[in-house]
């Protein structure tokens, strides 16, 4: 995989990402701001296939990437556990992704403040397809495509939701998205 730390206005574009090692991301950033991944496939790592890390991380944009399956939109190689990790920052942006056959979500926002994920097709995820946890505040869902996300037990508890909202997602926005066919409830808040 490949790591970004105390970068600043640089961008990864048009790039395969396939097969980092255990417990490695496909592409992480740490403590950088204004950067950009953009037209990359990223897929085969066996952690994150993106992974956002650092309070100072902000200003980052995730937009027209295929990860978890390669650019026609087939399954990837390998199976990543979360497709996009956000874990910590601000103001970053996931947008005009495809995020799909992770086993344990699409895309997943923790200790981020004013994320906004739109324009997503977020799918074949479980046990959901967006999770807001981790004291996530301000992140705003729109627009996204989130479907047929499968049910897997985690924590003795049967998922599948398309939109998770757990320990802490505070001041979220969900609006106008397409939620359907996903094996737990469209949107589930605990």
């Amino acid at each position: 995989g490949g790591e970004w730390n105390y970068l600043e206005n640089c961008t990864l574009k048009n790039n395969l990402i396939d097969g980092s090692g255990p417990g490695v991301a496909g592409i992480q950033i740490e403590e950088s701001t204004s950067n950009q991944i953009r037209g990359c496939a990223i897929h085969g790592n066996q952690h994150y296939g993106i992974l956002i890390d650092g309070n100072s991380s902000q200003l980052n944009v995730i937009e027209d990437n295929y990860i978890g399956i390669n650019r026609n939109e087939n399954r990837g190689s390998g199976r990543q556990t979360t497709g996009i990790f956000l874990r910590g920052g601000s103001n970053n942006k996931i947008r005009h992704n495809s995020i799909a056959y992770h086993s344990n979500t699409g895309i997943s926002i923790g200790d981020a403040a004013g994320t906004l994920i739109e324009y997503n097709h977020v799918y074949h995820n479980g046990p959901a397809g967006i999770h807001l946890g981790y004291t996530s505040n301000g992140t705003e869902i729109r627009n996204n495509r989130i479907v047929d996300n499968v049910k897997e037990i985690v924590y003795g508890t049967k998922t599948g939701h398309g939109i998770w909202i757990d320990q802490g997602g505070f001041n979220s926005h969900i609006h106008d998205n397409l939620i359907s066919g996903n094996e737990g409830s469209g949107i589930f808040a605990s």
